[in-house]
């Protein structure tokens, strides 16, 4: 098996949204959540970047429930369907009170 890769998506203080991950090169996804986190739920934008524009929207049916200081597994068909996608954003269920750094725990 393959050696784990880190990737980090950043959430700004007082947002909700990350900045973009590519995860178009990867097969097995985990999120760890950072000490501090304000929301319960996590959700995923992606973008097809058809006719060169990279406008996001939200992805249906991927969603995980993340707690502060633990991983979040995804299920198989979620992990699939975000790496088919390429560039995702994360969407944090509640507004954060500082900028927050989550881990990917990715394998190619």
């Amino acid at each position: 098996m393959s050696s784990a890769q880190l990737l980090t998506a950043t959430i700004a203080s007082s947002g909700t949204v990350s900045t973009v991950v590519d995860l178009s090169q990867f097969s097995w996804l985990a999120l760890e959540m950072p000490a501090s986190l304000d929301s319960t739920a996590m959700t995923f934008q992606a973008a097809s970047g058809a006719g060169g524009v990279e406008a996001y929207k939200a992805v249906t049916g991927v969603s995980v429930t993340v707690a502060a200081n633990e991983i979040a597994s995804l299920t198989g068909t979620q992990m699939a369907s975000l790496v088919a996608l390429g560039k995702v954003k994360l969407v944090a269920g509640t507004t954060e009170t500082a900028e927050r750094s989550i881990t990917i725990i990715a394998r190619a």
